[in-house]
């Protein structure tokens, strides 16, 4: 007896072997030793777990069967064969396996075998990756070493997939990869499917050489932008001006002291808002039946936080109580102001500190009380949008004592990014697939700079010389800089660079000249140039430098200032005049005097040489003569000299003294007017804002017309002083005439009223602009209540900037008016509104940016939420129960294309949505995948500008509502004019749907069951393109537990589209069970459709155009396929007898003129041709025989029937009787066309009157529409 087995491991999918062995079995004379067989066995490797079947090589026909096994499963067995499993073993272990077997001829024999099993080999594998270097700046090459080591025992067939991270590129790899893909997302992943086989203890290395780019996501930045910086206290004895110790941007054009001004008027307009809120908080009734309270654990053993929400006033207040019970700090947030105010207390609850953070501008106050001692108070002010801050400190007596400044950086010129490479390798084998990763960091320098020298040439330069001003700007960053822009403070726009693009270590270079006038001495021209340009990432790079050109050229000018010492005298009353005169020019005068007109008289001077600078007075008096009645008293004076004037370059008279040197007459005038007992001069101003609605950082023209007058007389060279004074800061650019002083809220001149006592003013001023960028990424998950409502808005706050002048006379202080202009700033931006609340399950992630400067957000947003009522325990055992289905809204404006978009769910039990929204200052675009159970409405709605009016029509308007169990894919977006519009959508429920393209197209539906519909609009080109299938159910929807919507109406549907005053296309399905629908608008002229439904449907086009014939008297003037008439006319001279015509349709089907008086077509005169309609109900068909003389043009019957299918139509040819396969089938249609709009050069011929034949062209001017449908009347009738 012998037996043999074969072995099988655990996995049908692995290498199968098999081996037969052969025990010794003693039947009749033959006798096998089964030593040799059990060693032979012994040598044949099994594995824990592997199966084995074992088998009688002779077996016999009738025998019994007993198998044992000293190990493994089964034990024992009957069978005549034996399928056994190997058992788990940790070292190799003999098994013996034995055979009984009876013949039925009562013959026995018996035999058994050893199996040695062994451990089953386990697969394994490491993965190591190296980044060499691990630090480098774009355009570095980058080495990643990927080693993979088999730390198994089985050899492994290899697989690796390695991803390069945004930011670096894939250069080449050794050994070379099988696939290279790049991902949408800036990501490149590289495969190779097969690296070979890797015994156990063996390890291979792969090679990946990549290359730093410019392009890194922001999102990788590991750079702080706000980490605050130390600086010196202002007012040290060691820094009395205050100096930074770290990098900071510049503060602004007003230097320091602006600075800290505008820091003091923050801190006063927060103190206002401070106030207002604490009184607010007051007023926030905790116990108000309102009021939703939640209380939880803090953070220390004991300590409790308890938060109350007024849903109706978006109002909170959070209060901090410690285990005493003490309250420890309270939170009071008003989301209507935008602000969250902070209140501290101390032990014994005295109140330690105050702080108001206004969230939406980005500015803070913090008042600590008692500090530094009892009695004072430390202020602390902070704008974030700049970073200056500012602290004071305040005595008991409300004295500021001391003022430190301190300031926060904003972007910084270097940055630094951190990209992980990751690689997954993957071994295969027979006993199984393992896979090990591993990454590397490399951390990126990322340095945007520019730097730009400037020179000037010559160096000195006097009147009429030409400056010519060099620039050269030079990338010293390692990124490319784009959008390279070169100004000047003095010379403007008007020094422009060979190239606006600069990679890194390259130079664009400029050229400007500007020509010195006189305006300009004594000089020097400083003046500063600023580049600027943008980086990679969108961040604004820029740098400045100032070059200054000394002038040589010597001025002689002097000045006069008389002034009286009484504006008002009477008779016989003494005016005594001062005079100063004053050197107000670069070169000494001599010979200086003084002449007055009505003393008739010189004057005395104190002394007649005077430097540059100097002054000279003198006084004079005059008694008032009755002649001088009524007055005013006017005098001039005028003083001269000698100027000594160098002309020649100061190089040319230390060669030649005396060269150049020469004298030249000046002189100065000034007048003064006493009244004498008159009434008081009037001065009348009057201020004009050239603009009166800017936006931030946009120019202002003010001009202001002053008129000095007397008894309606005016009062000419007269000097008044003017005080211009702005609500908010501004800043200066340019004036005529210049002013004496001014700062960034206010101006000062002092000006002399001309001949016709007026002196007119132009200003011009710039508004402040503040850009700021804002992102955000978070995850929320859980279970409970959520209410969460977020509001963003790239457009500044708008304000109304006041601007008051006032006007004196520099004599007179009682002679003065003012006057005040407004200006209204502000700017239209973009805005998005998000609303969440409800009770269960909620999992959202969201990642949200927003930029003031191109008015752009964007959000991404991906929520899972699901219904279930929620108790919430509190304090001292109590609870709080909600129960409230799902609200999710989105709402966003783009107030500067006109657009809006809406998302929207309510009562809802789940709800899974991703949502995508974003909006700049060119688009719009909203892109949803949704599946929810409950209402939801989505819309969108375009202007055709953002200033269109109440009355213009809509460029697209988007209204859906749903109620059910639906999932929509929807996708809008608007830019330019044009608006795209995809979606896909399927469910039961409630569905009303409109879709309005302006005044000329639209597509709707509503109604109630099943619902799936794909469309596509796209308004540029009249496109639309729906695809639609409905089923009619009731629906019912619950909006509450006890609230239930029962909506039971059938299916309306329909489209179309019309062309003002010439065509109109339209279908419409009312009362429809089942609709199955597919549609397509090329155009506002061409209408393809396919229908299958059961229900009513209408059919409408109307084309109107103007000839249809090739240029004869008779022609086709007008066709319509609703009443299905074609109208006929006669534009000759003469009467036209029709017997004979035909009139034909594409397809060559023709209806022949009969004779009849009717026949003659007088001129002018219409004729239509039309058959007479009736109404036919549902099974019911109508056939025609022969058109009779005289009749009209076969009718094709267009009233809808029930039990529809889609591409049914019958035609009756004309012609009678018939056989049975001549009647119409149900099943045969045919289409029937008006022709599209001919194109230029289409000779061919969509329709035709033809006669003897003479062709007449119909021109292309008509309307397309395919219809394919079908008669439903089914007993014979003629028309």
């Amino acid at each position: 007896m012998s037996f043999g087995w074969n072995f099988s491991p655990e996995s049908a999918s692995t290498n199968l072997w098999t081996a037969t062995r052969y025990l010794l079995f003693v039947i009749l004379l033959f006798l096998i030793p089964a030593a040799a067989e059990t060693d032979e066995a012994m040598d044949m490797p099994i594995f824990s777990g592997g199966v084995a079947t074992f088998a009688p090589e002779f077996p016999c026909e009738n025998g019994t069967y007993r198998w044992e096994a000293s190990d493994g499963f089964p034990r024992t067995s009957d069978s005549m064969t034996f399928n056994w499993t190997a058992p788990q073993v940790r070292s190799p272990t003999e098994v013996v396996i034995s055979l009984t077997m009876v013949c039925d001829y009562g013959c026995l024999g018996s035999e058994e075998s050893s199996i040695l099993v062994h451990p089953r080999p386990e697969p394994a594998l490491e993965v190591y990756m190296t980044a060499s270097p691990s630090r480098g700046k774009p355009f570095d090459y980058v080495t990643f070493t990927i080693v993979i080591e088999n730390t198994g025992e089985v050899p492994l067939a290899l697989e690796l997939n390695d991803t390069l991270p945004a930011g670096i590129g894939y250069v080449l790899a050794d050994p070379v990869p099988d696939r290279v893909i790049e991902n949408a997302d800036g990501t490149t992943t590289i495969f190779w499917d097969g690296l070979g086989t890797l015994d156990p203890g063996n390890e291979t290395a792969i090679v990946i050489i990549g290359e730093i780019g410019e392009d890194i996501p922001k999102s990788a930045s590991t750079t702080d932008t706000l980490t605050v910086l130390g600086s010196p206290d202002l007012g040290n004895e060691d820094n009395s001006v205050g100096e930074e110790v770290l990098w900071v941007q510049q503060v602004g054009g007003g230097g320091l002291a602006d600075t800290i001004e505008g820091l003091i008027w923050l801190r006063v307009r927060l103190e206002v808002e401070l106030a207002k809120m604490i009184e607010l908080s007051r007023r926030l009734d905790t116990r108000s039946p309102g009021v939703i309270v939640e209380e939880k654990e803090g953070e220390l053993p004991g300590d409790v936080v308890r938060n109350y929400t007024r849903p109706a006033t978006d109002e909170q207040l959070v209060l901090f109580i410690d285990a005493g019970g003490n309250i420890t700090r309270s939170e009071y947030y008003n989301f209507e102001m935008g602000s969250v105010l902070t209140s501290e207390y101390g032990p014994d609850g005295a109140l330690i500190a105050e702080s108001l953070l206004s969230v939406s501008m980005l500015e803070r106050l913090r008042i600590d009380y008692d500090d530094p001692s009892l009695g004072y108070r430390t202020r602390t002010v902070t704008d974030y949008k700049t970073g200056d801050t500012l602290i004071e400190t305040v005595d008991p007596t409300g004295k500021i004592i001391r003022r430190d400044y301190r300031r926060i950086p904003g972007i910084p010129k270097e940055k630094e990014f951190l990209l992980r490479n990751s690689a997954t390798a993957t071994g295969r084998s027979e006993w199984g697939d393992v896979s090990a990763s591993d990454d590397a960091d490399v951390i990126v320098t990322y340095r945007s700079e520019l730097k730009l020298a400037k020179g000037a040439s010559p160096i000195p330069a006097t009147v009429g010389d030409v400056i010519v001003y060099n620039f050269s700007v030079e990338n010293v960053g390692d990124v490319t800089i784009a959008n390279i822009t070169l100004s000047d403070d003095r010379l403007g726009r008007g020094a422009g660079l060979n190239r606006t693009t600069l990679k890194p270590g390259e130079i664009a270079v400029g050229k400007a000249n500007y020509t010195v006038i006189s305006s300009d001495l004594p000089g020097p021209i400083v003046n500063t140039a600023t580049a600027t340009g943008t980086d990679p990432q969108g961040d604004e790079i820029e740098d400045e430098d100032t070059v200054t050109v000394p002038l040589y050229l010597l001025v002689p000018e002097i000045s006069l200032i008389k002034t009286p010492d009484k504006n008002v005298v009477a008779v016989g009353e003494v005016v005594t005049y001062s005079f100063v005169v004053e050197n107000v020019g670069t070169t000494t005068v001599t010979d200086l005097s003084l002449f007055d007109d009505l003393l008739n008289e010189t004057v005395d001077l104190d002394r007649t040489v005077l430097d540059p600078g100097d002054v000279a007075v003198g006084t004079a008096d005059y008694t008032v003569r009755p002649e001088d009645l009524p007055g005013p008293v006017v005098n001039n004076a005028t003083a001269t000299g000698i100027a000594i004037v160098r002309i020649a370059r100061p190089e040319d008279v230390s060669q030649s003294p005396g060269a150049g040197v020469d004298g030249e007459p000046v002189s100065a005038e000034d007048s003064a007017v006493v009244n004498v007992t008159a009434p008081p001069p009037k001065i009348n101003v009057n201020k004009t804002a050239l603009q009166k609605s800017v936006r931030p950082g946009d120019e202002i023209t003010y001009i202001i017309e002053i008129n000095y007058t007397k008894q309606g007389e005016p009062i000419n060279s007269t000097s008044v002083t003017v005080n211009d004074t702005f609500s908010r800061p501004v800043e200066f650019v340019s004036a005529d005439p210049w002013p004496v002083k001014w700062g960034d809220r206010w101006q000062r001149w002092v000006e002399e009223t001309d001949e016709n006592g007026r002196i007119n003013i132009t200003l011009v001023v710039r508004t402040k602009k503040q850009d700021f960028t804002f992102d955000m990424e978070q995850g929320i998950s859980g279970e409970g209540f959520v209410n969460v409502a977020s509001d963003y808005d790239t457009a500044p706050p708008s304000y109304i900037l006041t601007n008051v002048v006032t006007v004196r006379d520099a004599n007179s202080s009682d002679v003065m008016n003012k006057t005040s202009e407004t200006v209204f700033v502000g700017e239209v931006g973009t805005e998005l509104s998000t609303r969440e609340h409800g009770s269960g399950s909620y999992d959202s992630e969201e990642v949200l940016r927003m930029r003031t400067e191109n008015k752009s957000i964007s959000m991404e947003k991906d929520v899972s939420a699901t219904y279930a009522p929620t108790t919430l325990g509190l304090y001292n055992g109590r609870v709080v129960e909600y129960s409230s289905r799902w609200s999710q809204e989105a709402r966003a404006k783009n107030r500067i294309t006109g657009a809006s978009m809406t998302e929207a769910y309510r009562y809802a039990t789940s709800i899974d949505r991703e949502s995508k929204f974003f909006l700049d200052r060119n688009e719009s675009v909203m892109e949803i995948d949704s599946e929810f159970d409950g209402m939801a409405e989505i819309g969108f709605f375009k202007m055709p500008s953002n200033t269109s009016g109440p009355r213009s029509t809509p460029t697209f308007e988007l209204r859906e509502d749903y109620a059910g169990s639906f999932r929509v894919s929807e996708r809008v977006d608007e830019y330019g004019r044009g608006v795209s519009y995809e979606k896909s959508a399927a469910g039961s429920g409630l569905v009303a749907g409109d879709r309005r393209i302006g005044s000329s197209q639209r597509s709707y539906e509503s109604g109630a069951g099943f619902y799936e519909s794909e469309e596509i609009i796209e308004t540029a080109t009249n496109y639309i393109a729906k695809e639609i299938n409905l089923t009619h159910a009731p629906a019912y929807q619950k909006i509450s537990d006890a609230t239930l919507i029962d909506a039971s109406g059938k299916w309306k549907e329909g489209m179309r589209s019309k062309t003002p005053g010439t065509s109109l296309i339209a279908e419409e399905y009312t009362s429809i069970t089942e609709l199955d629908k597919d549609s397509i608008f090329r155009g506002l002229n061409d209408l393809s459709t396919e229908a299958d439904f059961s229900g009513r449907a209408r059919y409408r086009t109307i084309a109107k155009s103007g000839s249809r014939s090739g240029g004869g008297s008779i022609y086709i003037r007008d066709i319509n396929l609703v009443d299905e008439w074609v109208e006929i006319a006669n534009r000759g001279d003469d009467v036209v007898n029709m017997t004979g015509w035909n009139l034909s349709d594409d397809d060559g089907h023709g209806w022949p003129f009969p004779y009849s008086e009717r026949s003659q077509l007088q001129p002018g005169h219409v004729r239509h041709h039309r058959h007479q309609r009736r109404e036919c109900s549902s099974g019911e068909r109508i056939h025609r025989g022969h058109l009779p003389e005289g009749d009209r043009l076969p009718q094709l019957v267009s009233q809808a029937g029930e039990n529809r299918r889609k591409g049914d139509l019958e035609r009756r040819e004309p012609g009678g009787g018939g056989s049975s396969e001549d009647r119409p089938h149900p099943r045969r249609h045919r289409v029937w066309r008006l022709p599209r709009q001919r194109r230029q050069g289409d000779r061919r011929s969509r329709g035709r009157l033809c006669r003897q034949g003479d062709q007449l062209h119909r021109p292309g001017g008509a309307v397309a529409f395919l219809l394919p449908r079908r008669d439903l009347c089914e007993q014979d009738r003629r028309g």
